[in-house]
């Protein structure tokens, strides 16, 4: 369940700085393509982080007292 949110939460980031890259550009068949495989890329990238930010977190706790 952590995973997936932490997932979310990253890749909501990276889509938003995508639209913002892509938003000032124009419309062409070609950006499009560009775009999704850039989504795609945000969307493998922040499984990634996910998983390092997951471990990271269980590492934190499980040391922890608290």
């Amino acid at each position: 369940m952590v995973f997936a949110v932490i997932t979310a939460a990253y890749f909501l980031i990276f889509l938003r700085i995508l639209n913002l890259v892509f938003s000032k550009m124009g419309i062409s068949i070609l950006l499009d393509i560009l775009f999704i495989a850039c989504a795609i890329a945000a969307f493998m990238l922040s499984v990634v982080l996910a998983d390092l930010t997951e471990k990271k977190l269980r590492a934190h706790y499980k040391n922890s007292d608290v």
